[in-house]
């Protein structure tokens, strides 16, 4: 049974997926507002928001009341934030289901922003940031993304200021971005359970998801913010003092619709990360060199990136590097065998009926669909692998790889301490040319 859509009069959407899950409900809330959206007046309010909303109170209840709910139901609570989006959810017992609908309607819209310290919370991040700056495999987007998405607001990283403790909060300009983003036309809850939906709509329609009046959402807002992105190619290289080095290498992939060109470099990137794939087998097995590697695949509305990013020792960067130009190489030369192919496809069809027993990742890929990608109406989760998956072909792989992999779209970064030499670099890099 596809999932249930809902659009409230305030134009807040519910999208439900019954699904048989134990006792175990899961719901998560999407505001469409994240670090792109963020002005020279307004950098890091996405990341500090996320936060101040769960330790500010609201009209309703304090905030340590609000941390008994989530520690007397046995209730497991996250939050984070993206380029684009901001996102809570919580998974609880089902008898409890009701009561975080109502509570989260509350802090959505009517959290006290300000009434508690709000630099306690910036120290918090502060160390946040501090925790990812001295983590190589985690430092190292930030300098690869600034160069694959340049010249578009997405080359900033999530939180701009990275606890500059020399800029001073205007308590005004968060209070009116909060008012701005956090109204119900600007949010998707996505929820999983084995309720029935008439029952889950009667739980909504006592919260402020339904209740709250429409407001006027910012023309802004809604906005595409798809603007040309001109990769600036080259090899980035940032000495730190670091235990370990990370390297990362990609190539950008210009603006596309994610069931066109996506799903090709979605077979490519389980291919290399199997437990028999190229990456474990060297890494791993053969050489011993690295515990952190994996090949991804990254996209937003201007584009998006392949790349290999492996975490290792300073003394084998180089040797990490020669093995991913040679993997890249490879697949440009003679892209993957029909065998592989096979292979892969089995192991992502089994993979996706676990994924569908997962429901935070289901209430997730509902949220992303109806929100990122804009589809509707929407792919359920059990029918991707046969519409997008099973009709791809080697050829149509191999002809995707020799398209886009190419160097006037390759960036290399490399952080750590012992960095190689900028020319050492760009000369083992020259064989992709």
């Amino acid at each position: 049974m596809p999932p249930v859509i809902w659009k409230f009069q305030n134009d807040c959407r519910v999208i439900y997926e019954k699904k048989t899950c134990a006792d175990k409900s899961t719901i998560l809330i999407c505001c469409n507002v994240g670090s792109i959206h963020e002005t020279k007046d307004t950098t890091g309010f996405c990341h500090l928001l996320e936060h101040l909303l769960l330790v500010s109170g609201t009209e309703s209840q304090t905030y340590l009341n609000i941390f008994k709910t989530f520690d007397l139901t046995g209730s497991d609570f996250n939050a984070f934030t993206t380029k684009t989006q901001t996102f809570f959810s919580v998974t609880c017992l089902t008898e409890h289901l009701k009561d975080f609908i109502v509570l989260f309607g509350y802090i959505m819209f009517t959290s006290n922003v300000g009434t508690r310290t709000i630099e306690k919370e910036q120290r918090v991040i502060q160390q946040e940031n501090l925790s990812d700056a001295n983590q190589s495999n985690l430092a190292i987007f930030e300098i690869f993304e600034a160069h694959m998405y340049n010249n578009t607001p997405y080359q900033n990283p999530i939180d701009g200021q990275k606890g500059d403790k020399s800029k001073q909060l205007n308590l005004k300009h968060l209070l009116s971005f909060y008012k701005k983003y956090y109204v119900p036309g600007n949010i998707t809850v996505s929820i999983v359970s084995s309720i029935t939906s008439d029952k889950l709509l009667e739980f909504f329609k006592h919260s402020l998801f339904f209740t709250m009046n429409k407001i006027h959402v910012d023309a802004e807002i809604k906005i595409k913010r798809v603007v040309e992105a001109i990769v600036n190619p080259g090899y980035y290289i940032v000495s730190k003092n670091m235990d370990t080095s990370t390297v990362m290498i990609g190539f950008f992939i210009p603006v596309y619709k994610e069931d066109e060109i996506g799903f090709y470099f979605e077979v490519l990137k389980y291919y290399l990360n199997r437990m028999d794939g190229l990456l474990f087998n060297y890494f791993r097995t053969n050489q011993g060199s690295a515990y952190r590697f994996n090949a991804d695949i990254e996209h937003e509305e201007i584009g998006g990136y392949f790349s290999i990013n492996v975490e290792t020792t300073p003394n084998h960067v180089m040797e990490t590097l020669g093995f991913c130009i040679s993997t890249f190489r490879t697949l440009i030369n003679h892209g993957i065998s029909e065998k592989d192919l096979y292979d892969v496809k089995k192991f992502m069809k089994e993979s996706m009926k676990m994924k569908y027993d997962n429901i935070e990742e289901l209430a997730e890929y509902n949220s992303k669909q109806i929100n990122y990608f804009k589809k509707e109406p929407m792919v359920p989760f059990t029918h991707i692998y046969k519409k997008y998956y099973k009709p791809i072909q080697t050829v149509q792989i191999h002809e995707m790889i020799r398209k886009h992999f190419i160097s006037s779209q390759l960036v290399v970064s490399i952080v750590g301490k012992n960095t190689p030499a900028h020319s050492e670099v760009e000369k083992l890099c020259a064989s992709l040319a």
